[in-house]
C-alpha cells in the first residue's frame, strides 16, 4: 500500500513538473517574442515615459487623497494676517505663487508640503513664535521650489519598475525551480516541504533576492529623502537668514512628541524619511555659528 502511495506521489510529481516547466517555457516564450518585436530605442522611449506617468500620477492622486484623509481646513488671510505677511515676503525672495495654507490637528505637531499646498498642524500656533513659524514656512517652500514631493515619487516608480522588470524576467526561473522543488518532495513522500530541497531552498533566496531589491530600492528614495530635508533646512536658513529660528523650532516640536518615541531599529533608520531632528538642529548651529557677525576688540 505504501508502495502504491509513493508511486502515485511521483506520478503527480512529473505532472506537476510538467506542468511547471511547461508555463515556464510559455513565458520565455512570450518574453522573448516580445523582445524581439520591441526596438531598444522604443523600449527605453516606453520604459521613460510608462515610469513618469505612474510617478506623477502617484504623486496626483496620492496627494488629493492624504489631503481628502486628514480633515484639514483652509486658512484664511484674515485670520492670520501677520503669518501671510511673512509667507507673501517668503514668497517673493524664493520667486513663488503664494500656496495655499490649511490647518489640521494631529497626535503630534507637523507640517508638511502637498503639492502646492502647505498644511500646519494647530499646536504650532501654541509652540511656536512667530520667527520660528516663517522658519518652519521657509523649510516646506523650499520643497515646493524644489518639487521634491513629485521628484521623489518619479524615483520611487523608476526604482520600483526596475525591480519589477527584473522580477519578470526571472519568473520562467522560479516556476522552474518550484516545478522542481514540488515534484522533488512529491517523490519524496514529503509534499509539503518542498522549501527544504536544494531547489526550494534556491526559489526562496531567489525571492529574498527580489524582496531585498524592493528594500534596497525604497531604502535608496528615503536616503534621497533625507538628503531632501537637510537641503530644505538649508534653503530655509538662507532666506529668512536666521538659522537658529528653525532649529529652536525642531527643538520645540521634537518636545511635546517624547511620550510617543520608541527606539529605532537600524531598519527603521535606513527605512526613515527624515535625519535624526538633533542631527539637523547640530547642522543649524552650525550654520549660524559661521555665519555670525563677529566684533573685534583692538
Amino acid at each position: 500500500m505504501r508502495l502504491a502511495v509513493r508511486l502515485a506521489l511521483a506520478v503527480v510529481g512529473v505532472a506537476v513538473l510538467a506542468t511547471y516547466l511547461a508555463g515556464a517555457v510559455l513565458v520565455t516564450a512570450l518574453l522573448v517574442d516580445v523582445a524581439r518585436g520591441v526596438d531598444p530605442a522604443t523600449f527605453l522611449a516606453s520604459f521613460a515615459l510608462l515610469t513618469v506617468a505612474l510617478g506623477y500620477l502617484s504623486y496626483r492622486t496620492g496627494t488629493a487623497r492624504v489631503l481628502a484623509g486628514i480633515d484639514a481646513s483652509d486658512l484664511p488671510r484674515e485670520r492670520a494676517p501677520r503669518l501671510y505677511a511673512r509667507l507673501d515676503d517668503l514668497c517673493d525672495r524664493m520667486d513663488l505663487d503664494v500656496p495655499r495654507l490649511m490647518l489640521v490637528r494631529t497626535r503630534t505637531p507637523n507640517a508638511f508640503a502637498l503639492g502646492s499646498t502647505v498644511v500646519l498642524d494647530r499646536a504650532l500656533f501654541r509652540l511656536l513664535s512667530l520667527d520660528e513659524l516663517t522658519a518652519i514656512l521657509a523649510h516646506e517652500l523650499a520643497h515646493v521650489e524644489r518639487r521634491d514631493g513629485l521628484v521623489s515619487s518619479l524615483v520611487y516608480s523608476l526604482a520600483q519598475t526596475l525591480v519589477g522588470l527584473l522580477a519578470l524576467a526571472l519568473f520562467p526561473v522560479a516556476l522552474v525551480l518550484s516545478g522542481v522543488a514540488r515534484a522533488t518532495a512529491l517523490a519524496a513522500g514529503q509534499p509539503l516541504d518542498w522549501r527544504t530541497t536544494l531547489a526550494g531552498r534556491v526559489r526562496t533566496r531567489l525571492d529574498r533576492l527580489v524582496a531585498g531589491l524592493l528594500v534596497a530600492s525604497s531604502a535608496l528614495v528615503m536616503a534621497r529623502s533625507r538628503r531632501r530635508e537637510l537641503a530644505a533646512d538649508d534653503r530655509a536658513a538662507e532666506v529668512t537668514g536666521d538659522p537658529m529660528a528653525l532649529a529652536r523650532a525642531l527643538a520645540r516640536i521634537e518636545g511635546p512628541t517624547w511620550p510617543f518615541v520608541r527606539e529605532e531599529s537600524p531598519m527603521s533608520r535606513l527605512l526613515a524619511t527624515h535625519p535624526d531632528t538633533d542631527e539637523r538642529i547640530e547642522r543649524l548651529r552650525e550654520r549660524a555659528d559661521r555665519t555670525a557677525t563677529r566684533i573685534e576688540i583692538r
